[in-house]
């Protein structure tokens, strides 16, 4: 998905990329710390142990329920968050392939995820588990702290679609002559507020765009051409920074 996203070379594609960097590192960071607590008290992690484990080691399981549900892109959580802007971008693009790929891939989400779920909840547990408890508070506390961060970053995307919306467009830049977007709230805010309250509209022409704004991306690109007596061009060299 990050590979999809940034191959676009688009803001909106970029934007995505980053966002799911972030975004499936927590999701899979969870995963692994439920499943490491399960290592901690069986010493495997091998699905076939896992029989009505989440019976005596509810907190665990629980928090992997709440992490599966992020790697299939259920709403308010950060995989949600992360395949919406993917799909958002695919769509810009036109790729109506990509989006079905997203699609399917979270479908397989639901199979392998279900399965643990399946063996850990509603299977009867073995006699070799007898004896197993919960984790311990420690590990559950930080195994807990990254299923939170999951709902927690996809009820409030401002911070981290934020952010990747900030780097998308400093890495690629963008609107007029290679400038940045103008940002106009602020300044439409103040001048409703300063006319009692009444809307505000702002029309700016091409070259209040270009005075306005601040550089993008620096690049520059150097040519040196060399021509005949006719005009023909017998040479060219170009330099690109």
């Amino acid at each position: 998905y990050i590979v999809i996203g940034v191959s676009y070379g688009t803001a909106a594609g970029l934007t995505s990329g980053l966002l799911h960097l972030f975004n499936h590192a927590l999701i899979k960071a969870a995963l692994f710390m439920a499943v490491g607590c399960v290592f901690y008290r069986l010493g495997s992690t091998h699905i076939d142990r896992f029989r009505g484990l989440a019976r005596k080691m509810p907190f665990t399981f629980g928090a992997f329920v709440v992490a599966g549900l992020a790697i299939i892109g259920v709403p308010l959580t950060t995989g949600f968050v992360s395949k919406w802007y993917l799909v958002g971008a695919a769509l810009e693009a036109g790729h109506w392939l990509i989006v079905a790929i997203i699609l399917i891939g979270s479908l397989m989400a639901v199979v392998y995820i279900w399965r643990v779920v399946e063996v850990a909840w509603f299977q009867e547990p073995d006699e070799a588990t007898h004896d197993v408890g919960e984790a311990p508070t420690l590990m559950l506390a930080a195994t807990w702290l990254l299923v939170l961060a999951n709902i927690w970053y996809g009820v409030r995307t401002q911070y981290t679609v934020g952010v990747a919306t900030e780097a998308a467009r400093t890495l690629i830049g963008g609107g007029f002559g290679g400038k940045n977007d103008v940002y106009l709230e602020p300044l439409a805010a103040l001048l409703s507020r300063k006319s009692g309250g009444r809307p505000v509209k702002i029309v700016m022409t091409r070259a209040d765009v270009l005075t306005a704004t601040g550089p993008g991306a620096g690049s520059s690109i150097r040519v040196k051409m060399g021509a005949d007596d006719q005009g023909r061009i017998t040479a060219a060299e170009v330099d690109m920074a």
